[in-house]
């Protein structure tokens, strides 16, 4: 089991448990317990807004792969990227990156 990290009192975890299941192992972000539904509020909207392929094949990838195996995950990722590189999307985000813009992504 890792390090614990000391948290102070009324603080939640937002993060994902490792399979050693050590509940500080993995957490991105902690916050206050006042707190925590309005930043999960925000963090849920900040993914809705994103690019939806791209959020669709990150939802694939986690769900595909059962066996921590980072060589089938770097394949994926590969595959997807690829795919995702094709679409419409793909153009607008290469697009607005070069133009110093926020993408307006349409989910083709």
């Amino acid at each position: 089991m890792g390090a614990r990290r000391e948290r102070p009192h009324g603080e939640v975890p937002l993060g994902v448990l490792t399979q050693d299941e050590d509940p500080n192992a993995g957490v991105d972000l902690v916050e206050p317990r006042d707190e925590l539904e309005a930043r999960a509020v925000a963090l849920a909207r900040s993914y809705a807004e994103g690019a939806p392929l791209g959020n669709a094949a990150a939802k694939r990838l986690v769900y595909s792969v059962e066996d921590p195996d980072l060589t089938r995950v770097q394949e994926l990722s590969i595959a997807y990227i690829g795919q995702l590189r094709a679409t419409e999307d793909g153009a607008e985000g290469v697009n607005s990156f070069l133009e110093r813009r926020e993408p307006r992504f349409e989910g083709r």
